[in-house]
């Protein structure tokens, strides 16, 4: 009787934790292209990850990732990263899939080798010098590709590390109009400190009419022949900085070679786009108002050919801070260019109609949560804790119109 006792609780117990229904689906961090180059005479896989709620309508800044096989999962989750603590403006990221890297990165030599890395390389692999190739098959068959199907801004980031940074570093010094950004970790001492004295010298002329940004880093604990060549390296660049070069050497603590990109990415990208990101905030909030911002941007996009456009998080804030200062008339100002520049921008029409709550202009604020959760409907954005927010903002100002 106790055995059939038990045997009743252990069925009644294991129907009653039966296990839940699982199902299983895939993590998609992006989308892989072939692409069958003529220039290359090879195929070449590209992977491509698009921001979140992305929108043709709007313009994206292009972050080429070289090593993309090693480096674009991690990389994703990097930008997003620093993405959602506004350090970088929203990127497509581009990752570039490479077969032979010292055939593809590593440049042809003029003249005799130089240097244990330069003699290594031509006795060992004969096949290396294909970097004018490679940089040929971005230029005309990549680009073309990526500027045809996606809205992008004409400024490029690269990140390469290792051979892929001395590839960054021959484009810099010889094509530097391919990309406006670049983020090179460790390169790999290819050059003789006479040539880099001469690659360094050379590109001040290409950079007195051209604007780029440039991040190098070494990890505190790689060879000495690594550190002795990046001495050498930042030292030329230091006596000759080109005019239209804004650059930065890091040597970061605890890292080395096969550890560098990485923490070379958090630090880097912050700084190649730091000039995207209004730098004037409390100060404009307090004595300014948004011509400010407009006439940032606008120099901006006039150096550089494209329009820049200052995000949605930066106009939100300043008139948040501007609410704060108690000048709800620049306050007000700001949230409607913020509608303006950002038409589709659920964001936008929520923070407005919060700027009519303070303002106590409760038509206009119903009116502008309305338009804010119709955008939410028409963008395909599910988001309940937004959408209930704005029902209920909706419903507040409805009851305080009505009073």
């Amino acid at each position: 009787m106790r055995i059939l006792l038990i045997a009743i609780l252990l069925g009644l117990f294991s129907q009653s934790h039966a296990a839940p229904a699982v199902s299983v689906a895939p993590l998609i961090t992006g989308q892989t292209l072939t692409i069958e180059s003529d220039i290359l005479d090879e195929k070449r896989e590209v992977t491509i990850h698009l921001p979140k709620n992305y929108n043709a309508q709007t313009r994206y800044h292009t972050l080429y990732i070289l090593d993309a096989e090693h480096y674009f999962e991690q990389a994703v989750g990097v930008t997003n990263a620093l993405r959602n603590t506004r350090q970088i403006p929203n990127v497509i990221l581009i990752g570039v899939k490479t077969k032979i890297r010292v055939r593809d990165y590593l440049p042809p030599l003029q003249g005799p080798a130089q240097g244990r890395m330069q003699s290594h390389i031509t006795e060992h692999f004969p096949e290396f010098g294909s970097a004018p190739k490679f940089a040929l098959f971005l230029e005309n068959e990549l680009f073309p590709w990526v500027e045809q199907n996606y809205t992008v801004h004409p400024t490029r980031t690269l990140v390469g590390h290792s051979n892929a940074g001395v590839f960054g570093m021959h484009l810099l010094f010889n094509q530097p109009t391919l990309f406006a950004n670049y983020l090179l970790a460790s390169p790999a001492p290819w050059w003789s400190t006479a040539q880099i004295s001469q690659l360094v010298t050379q590109s001040q002329k290409s950079y007195s009419t051209h604007h780029a940004n440039l991040f190098l880093t070494l990890g505190e604990q790689e060879s000495q022949g690594y550190y002795a060549y990046m001495m050498n390296l930042s030292a030329q660049l230091h006596s000759h900085t080109p005019t239209g070069l804004r650059w930065q050497f890091k040597i970061i603590p605890d890292e080395d070679h096969s550890s560098i990109a990485f923490p070379s990415m958090l630090s880097g990208l912050p700084f190649l786009y730091r000039e995207l990101i209004y730098p004037d905030l409390e100060q404009t909030a307090k004595y300014g108002d948004i011509a400010n911002v407009q006439a940032y941007f606008n120099k901006l996009s006039k150096r550089d050919a494209t329009q820049y456009l200052a995000q949605q998080s930066t106009l939100a804030d300043l008139a948040h801070m501007q609410f704060e200062y108690g000048r709800n008339t620049q306050a007000m100002a700001t949230l409607s260019y913020f509608t303006t520049l950002y038409p589709e921008s659920a964001y936008a029409h929520q923070s407005l109609g919060l700027g009519y709550m303070k303002m106590a202009q409760y038509s206009q604020a119903v009116v502008s949560f309305n338009t804010a959760l119709s955008l939410l409907e028409a963008n395909n954005i599910e988001d309940k804790t937004v959408s209930d927010f704005l029902n209920e903002m909706v419903i507040a100002a409805t009851e305080k119109r009505s009073l």
